[in-house]
């Protein structure tokens, strides 16, 4: 992986504008990548894990993973009054190049803190910019971290039995509103399991981008320093990406309410 250490904001759009400006040149000659999507940490030590990492503490199959949310699913709708169709079993025949089953009741459990093996990421680096900045004291590193994902779209992989795969899914899915606001993408990542009962593990994305990729998977991580937080907020609340704007809650709306009228008004 990429790391790129800029010194202001600005630096980072910068480099931001030629690929987007240049999209359709890039696309036409090597390496044809893929239009990138973008992920904000608020602490530039944190890796690319999902919440299911987080919280199991082995590796789930796809199969068991599945099971488990059909286990919850009862609780939900019925707590919920909201309904989703889930096959009665997991295919066993399942090969990972479309979304896995259950996909849309999987990102209404990702966006509601269930621990999931979706990794979240968004259209806009703006938006992932928000997901950088928007906590002001919550961490002692000195910069925040922007990811970038791209695929070289001309690149033959070689999967070997221990390879694995980094899935890009999405986003037009019957899904919670702030998936649209917030221009949500997921990706997750799997190997096939040495017990071939177990079909495909999830797995870490930070052991496939380090493994024999052969440079298929493109993450770039930029180093953004902190001190710019006041700038970056200031302008992401002219483009109306707010904490309210991207969630919709009374919670967020309480959030943006203290930025405009106690943070910033401070400045």
């Amino acid at each position: 992986m990429e790391e790129i250490a800029v010194k202001s904001w600005e630096e980072f759009e910068e480099r931001l504008l030629p690929f987007f400006g240049g999209l359709s040149r890039i696309r036409k000659s090597p390496p044809r990548l893929t239009t990138p999507i973008f992920r904000g940490h608020g602490n530039a030590t944190w890796s690319l894990k999902t919440t299911l990492e987080r919280s199991a503490q082995h590796q789930l199959s796809m199969s068991q993973y599945f099971a488990k949310i059909r286990t919850v699913k009862p609780a939900v709708v019925s707590l919920t009054g909201k309904e989703w169709v889930l096959p009665g079993m997991f295919d066993p025949d399942y090969k990972p190049s479309t979304p896995p089953p259950g996909y849309e009741f999987m990102i209404y459990l990702r966006h509601h803190g269930f621990p999931s093996p979706l990794l979240d990421w968004t259209e806009s680096p703006y938006v992932a910019a928000f997901f950088a900045f928007h906590k002001s004291n919550d961490h002692n590193n000195d910069h925040v971290a922007i990811y970038s994902y791209a695929t070289r779209t001309m690149f033959r992989r070689k999967r070997s039995v221990k390879a694995g795969y980094i899935i890009t899914l999405g986003p037009h899915v019957v899904s919670h509103q702030r998936h649209y606001s917030q221009q949500s993408r997921y990706t997750i990542c799997v190997r096939p399991s040495e017990n071939e009962n177990e079909g495909f593990l999830y797995t870490r994305h930070e052991d496939i981008e380090t493994s024999r990729s052969e440079n298929f998977h493109v993450f770039t991580k930029y180093l953004i320093p902190r001190s710019e937080r006041k700038k970056v907020m200031a302008r992401l609340t002219l483009m109306n990406i707010t904490a309210f704007s991207l969630f919709g809650s009374e919670e967020a709306l309480m959030e943006t309410l203290a930025y405009s009228i106690i943070e910033k008004g401070q400045s």
